[in-house]
């Protein structure tokens, strides 16, 4: 068919796609998407039990307000729980803790005077809208801080009583910590191992599949990960930790060397040239494929040394074999490129040794001593950084200082109405309003969505279960453990899509 003319299975059996059409499909897609690999059981567990163990440490006190404060204190500090290295989670669910009984404490204190809660409420908007500056961390203390601000400041508490709550609050998000860190003494290195081995399994992965144009460089968001993971590590001087650095390390040129000869091996494919010298790499780097995925076998169960060795030999046989051939002796373009090839393929073959040698534990590290690059090792701001990115982001050309103002001037109108209003607990209008506000239209706008539905799916159940279930402590107990079980993979999901827009920004 001649270019111009109209396909008739494309332009007329298909019916086209109004615009209605495709904004109801991406609303539906937005509230069923499901990402699988955000399941955590054993975080789910740990999060519920902290939860249901504060709510009764909470209500046992007989303090006014003390089991909600308490449940509360649990369910924002598990939000900072996560998989990563111990010291990294134990810093910031202590920093949440503790962030969030001072928010408390405002909030209630704010109460007494009702021009004050809006100037506080106010203030404490645009902080934490600037606080998107400093990363995913402080954004997430931020947030839930802010939202335990609103609850508070609308609870007329003693002074006796508000203390006791922001006490119990913190101590709440104490027990989260105690909870998630509680094997660090006995795993000490298991989060940084468990980034290794999915860094090596992604890179085994993709070292057979061809680079696509536009695509990301192989494993880089692996990498990434485990970079951030190990970042700690200089500090300690453990065969451990070295062993983890040394890996991260291997894994890191492996990586250059399996992309540079995937460059060759599409090189070559272009040229249509040596094409048995083409086959033999292609069998190579899948060779490199099941050596890589079997470092990080390894690594995951302890054993598997001689898969290794025989892994290794296959590739070393193959090197082997591409020296034989005749273009590798050739003087010309060609056999300069063989020979190219050849001292990469040499390289990441000792690579492959040196990583496999320190999987199985038989690679000696005594005088080994190196650090990871300067960029990675401090997550700590330090106050010229803290004070340059302020400076850097207090003006309207930038989208974080716009969301601080956004949030501060929709936090205030939400306000506003709530104390007008007078219902009871109309807190939750500006609780809801800081919950759903991001810094990016796509995120707010999914975030209401999925807001929107999961209120209705929570009356819906919450009033099932008044109706149809026992009202012991025992049943509702087991249905708030459920639905805290639940919840917090969700903010994760969200806040870290709004932070890969927002460091978009800043890096504009």
């Amino acid at each position: 068919m001649s270019t111009g003319q109209l396909s008739p299975d494309r332009n007329i059996d298909r019916p086209a796609q109004t615009g209605q059409h495709s904004s109801w499909r991406a609303i539906w897609k937005i509230l069923t998407s499901f990402d699988r690999g955000k399941i955590s059981p054993y975080m789910a567990f740990r999060n519920s039990a902290g939860m249901l163990l504060s709510l009764s440490l909470g209500a046992s006190t007989h303090v006014a307000f003390g089991g909600p404060a308490a449940a509360c204190g649990a369910l924002f500090v598990s939000y900072s729980d996560g998989s990563g290295p111990y010291r990294h989670r134990a810093f910031r669910m202590i920093a949440t803790s503790v962030t969030i009984a001072f928010a408390a404490f405002v909030g209630g204190m704010s109460h007494q005077y009702r021009f004050g809660v809006g100037v506080v409420a106010a203030g404490a908007a645009f902080v934490v809208g600037m606080a998107a500056a400093f990363g995913e961390t402080a954004l997430n203390i931020g947030m839930v801080s802010l939202v335990m601000l609103t609850i508070f400041s609308g609870q007329q508490l003693t002074m006796e009583s508000l203390l006791s709550a922001s006490l119990l609050a913190l101590l709440a998000g104490l027990i989260q910590t105690v909870l998630s860190v509680a094997f660090w003494p006995v795993r000490r290195y298991e989060p940084e191992r468990r980034a290794l081995v999915l860094l090596y399994l992604e890179l085994g992965r993709t070292a057979a599949e061809p680079i696509k144009p536009g695509d990301a460089p192989p494993a880089t968001v692996h990498m990434s990960q485990a970079q951030r993971a190990l970042r700690s590590l200089p500090q300690d001087g453990g065969d451990e930790s070295l062993r983890c650095q040394s890996l991260l390390n291997q894994a890191e040129r492996a990586r250059l060397g399996i992309i540079r000869l995937l460059q060759m091996q599409a090189a070559l494919e272009r040229k249509r040239q040596l094409s048995e010298e083409g086959e033999t790499l292609s069998q190579f780097l899948r060779a490199v494929g099941r050596a890589l995925e079997a470092i990080g076998e390894s690594l995951l169960s302890g054993t598997g040394a001689n898969l290794l060795d025989d892994q290794i030999a296959k590739v070393d046989e193959l090197i082997e074999g591409m020296r034989l051939l005749p273009s590798g002796n050739a003087t010309s373009p060609e056999g300069v490129t063989m020979k190219d090839m050849l001292f990469q393929m040499d390289a990441l073959a000792g690579q492959l040794r040196a990583a496999a040698d320190l999987a199985t534990g038989s690679a000696s590290l005594h005088g080994v001593s190196f650090g990871l690059p300067s960029s990675l090792k401090s997550w700590r701001l330090s106050p010229i950084s803290i004070v340059a990115t302020l400076q850097a982001n207090l003006n309207f050309r930038s989208a974080i200082f716009r969301h601080a103002v956004r949030l501060t001037i929709c936090l205030t109108i939400a306000g506003t109405i709530a104390r007008a209003t007078n219902w009871s607990r109309s807190y939750w209008i500006p609780m809801t309003v800081v919950i759903l506000l991001r810094p990016d239209f796509a995120g707010t706008f999914s975030r209401g969505l999925q807001r929107i539905a999961g209120t209705i799916v929570g009356l819906i159940v919450a009033t099932a279960q008044i109706h149809f279930l026992p009202t012991t402590v025992a049943v509702r107990a087991t249905v708030i453990g459920i639905s805290v079980s639940f919840c917090c993979d969700g903010w994760a999901q969200q806040t870290m899509a709004s932070l890969r827009w927002v460091s978009r920004q800043r890096s504009c």
